[in-house]
């Protein structure tokens, strides 16, 4: 189905405003920072006790077209999804994929161990395994006395 209106203003905007609206005002674990972009992957992020996992949808992407950097508690994956010309038997009479250079950043509310960090790409789904530092625990200190 298809609308439009006189103005030229398309309802996906809209969407596009509120999503950025609630990322911005959210209280989840992480939060993004972003670049303007063409395009920008589907994330999920999933916070269980031990560990943040994030799911980032790439598809068409090769593993040397992204990248991946942990600093602190923050997460930045930065990559580009190249367009593919029209066969040259034709041309494309509608194209709504996306396409360029992306860039998203997401800093955790709790700390990371970068050490134990875990990524895998498969089927055009990459997984990040983010762990959290493992929790101190208390020690009774035995006071002697002279």
């Amino acid at each position: 189905m298809t609308y439009a209106c006189r103005t030229g203003f398309q309802p996906a905007a809209l969407w596009q405003i509120v999503n950025e609206l609630n990322r911005s005002f959210s209280d989840g674990a992480a939060k993004e920072t972003a670049r303007p972009s063409d395009w920008a992957p589907a994330v999920d992020i999933l916070e269980t006790p031990g560990a943040f996992t994030l799911e980032v949808d790439l598809p068409g992407l090769k593993r040397e077209d992204f990248e991946l950097e942990v600093i602190a508690n923050t997460l930045t994956i930065k990559g580009e999804r190249k367009s593919e010309p029209a066969p040259e038997s034709g041309q494309y009479r509608q194209s709504e994929r996306r396409y360029g250079a992306f860039e998203r950043t997401f800093r955790f509310a709790e700390k990371i161990d970068a050490a134990k960090v875990e990524a895998k790409f498969e089927n055009g789904v990459l997984r990040v395994l983010l762990p959290k530092p493992e929790q101190v625990q208390p020690r009774k200190v035995e006071v002697s006395v002279n």
